[in-house]
């Protein structure tokens, strides 16, 4: 294993030369933030056929990237940390490849779409001015709590033999893991058993993630401020859990072959619902009888094939409408475009018995080349779409595409990427979709402002303390920093001006004083009751500052 792996790959068109100002796209790999690498994909084809610049680069995954015991000494995230430093290279220097800072684009597929929205909402954008996102097949995923975060190190630091005072602070454990760690080699670190344990942290307040589960449900949060500005698309493959690796996986857990019996298909169900549901306030029951009828079936083969799309469902298609959905309800000017891809090439990855839909990642092939000439019209309409959106921010223009209308809270669509490229009216499966929706906490049959009022969680002054994050502490802290700042000036201001207003009293009161002690000698009462007068409101004033010389004086 190399650990100088963070490299990153620029493909420009051949006559591509500074000044020529190419939109940038840069994606972001999937793998569950455990396996992957930008390598795997060659940006050649699409930078040549659609004349922009195109990046992909490595990032830390797994325990190296992503281990977090919630302390300075080790505070995970450290593979987005990797991602950020990538797209800021990138915006300085892109220009010498004939690329343009300002029109950058970060698109991702499976858990790269997760970190590309990360990203885009988050404190760090500040720096990258990411203006434009595309999230492929995000899936759907409950964010493990800091708890959570720390088993898993624990369980680490056992698995590699260290040793270390369980029921010390959390700082003196932090620095003790650590050094343990760091006497390890990262392979054995790498291959530790619970590596696809290790995930970002949303509540890693110094970072900042915007948390899908809160910042993006509440309107008035920085995060859900920075994402709604940011124009989106966002979308989903038709099939995506008929995918060979993933329908692999799911049998040989379950220790099932062809098909499911319906002990298997209910048990399926019930796992997959104690996982969603978690500590809401919903009959589990219910859930499971629910679930049931929509996906139940009374063959072997078949309850197979609905379990695929339920779970392609759960994790994909109701994640995607869900993001939709709250990209629309957000502040800021984004667009926001929805599709579902479900073209079915010769090179799928999907498992021969699913005839029908996209697996997951097919969309790829696509995008980076399927060497299968059969595909050439779907691969030259997918990167017209993409380069489209990076170039204008519209996937209709410059290059001529079927028409792809934005979607919103009150008409939403979405474009079916198929054999033909229809616009569809509605969110996709709509029935399906709206019941795992809803299961999840988000209720998609709610307008736009209902749904915004609905998850304010920030409608009284004590619940807007209680919520403040770090990157609106940022901003409150700057904002009373500046007031500090005026009203010390003004304080200041105030101060030179009484000084010099009693400088100019105290010449005043010792001129008068002067001329009381050399009166004329023929003395006109007038003039001399009037100098007494003088006299006595200076040194009135002057009292507070010399009291024994006025009275002397008197």
């Amino acid at each position: 294993m190399n650990e100088d792996c963070l490299t990153l790959n620029v493909f420009m068109p051949q006559n591509a030369k500074p000044g020529d100002d190419l939109a940038v796209m840069i994606f972001i790999h999937g793998g569950g933030f455990v396996s992957g690498s930008g390598a795997d994909y060659d940006g050649s084809l699409l930078a040549a056929t659609t004349n922009v610049i195109v990046v992909t680069f490595n990032y830390r995954l797994g325990p190296l990237g992503f281990m977090n015991f919630h302390d300075p000494v080790l505070c995970g995230n450290y593979g987005l940390k990797d991602q950020i430093e990538a797209i800021k290279w990138v915006k300085e220097n892109v220009a010498s490849f004939g690329g343009d800072m300002n029109r950058i684009t970060v698109f991702g597929s499976g858990d790269g779409a997760r970190a590309t929205r990360y990203l885009a909402g988050s404190k760090a954008n500040k720096h990258m001015m990411i203006k434009r996102v595309i999230l492929q097949s995000e899936p759907f995923h409950y964010p493990l709590s800091t708890d959570e975060h720390r088993k898993h190190v624990v369980a680490a630091g056992d698995l590699l033999g260290c040793t270390w005072n369980k029921s010390a602070t959390i700082p003196t454990q932090a620095k003790d893991l650590l050094g343990c760690f760091k006497g390890k080699p990262a392979k054995t670190i790498a291959d530790i058993t619970n590596a696809p344990s290790f995930q970002p942290a949303e509540d890693d307040y110094d970072f900042l993630l915007p948390s899908l589960m809160i910042d993006l449900r509440d309107p008035a949060s920085m995060s859900a401020k920075r994402f709604g500005s940011v124009d989106v698309i966002v979308g989903s493959n038709s099939n995506e859990y008929a995918s060979k690796s993933l329908v692999s996986a799911f049998l040989n857990d379950i220790g099932a072959s062809n098909g499911l019996s319906d002990a298997q298909f209910m048990a399926t169900v019930t796992q997959t619902m104690a996982k969603i549901m978690g500590s809401r306030e919903f009959s589990k029951i219910e859930a499971v009888q629910l679930i049931k009828n929509l996906y139940n079936s009374d063959e072997p083969t078949e309850r197979l094939k609905k379990v695929v799309s339920m779970m392609t469902d759960k994790l994909f298609t109701s994640q995607a409408s869900i993001l939709t959905d709250l990209h629309n309800s957000l502040p800021g000017n984004g667009n926001t475009f929805q599709y579902v891809f479900d073209y079915r090439g010769a090179k799928s990855a999907a498992i021969d018995w699913a005839t029908n839909g996209a697996a997951c990642g097919d969309e790829l092939l696509y995008l980076f080349g399927s060497n299968d000439k059969n595909d050439n019209d779907m691969m030259r309409t997918m990167m017209k779409y993409w380069s489209n959106f990076a170039k204008s921010g519209n996937p209709n223009s410059p290059h001529n595409v079927p028409q792809w209308d934005a979607t919103t809270a009150e008409q939403p669509k979405y474009l079916l990427i198929g054999a033909t490229g229809d616009m569809v009216d509605g969110i996709p499966r709509k029935t399906y979709v709206k019941t795992w929706s809803k299961l999840m906490g988000h209720d998609l049959s709610m307008s736009g402002e209902m749904k915004m009022q609905r998850h304010d969680c920030r409608k009284s002054s004590i619940s807007r303390l209680i919520w403040i994050r770090a990157d609106e502490a940022e901003a409150i802290l700057i904002g009373l920093s500046v007031a500090l700042a005026v009203f010390i000036i003004i304080a200041v201001l105030l101060a030179m001006f009484l000084s010099s207003a009693r400088k100019k009293l105290r010449l005043t009161s010792e001129r008068y004083q002067l001329l009381s002690k050399h009166k004329p000698a023929v003395e006109d009462d007038d003039f001399a009751a009037t100098t007494g007068a003088y006299n006595f409101q200076n040194a009135t004033l002057d009292m507070t500052e010399n009291q024994d010389n006025t009275l002397t004086h008197f």
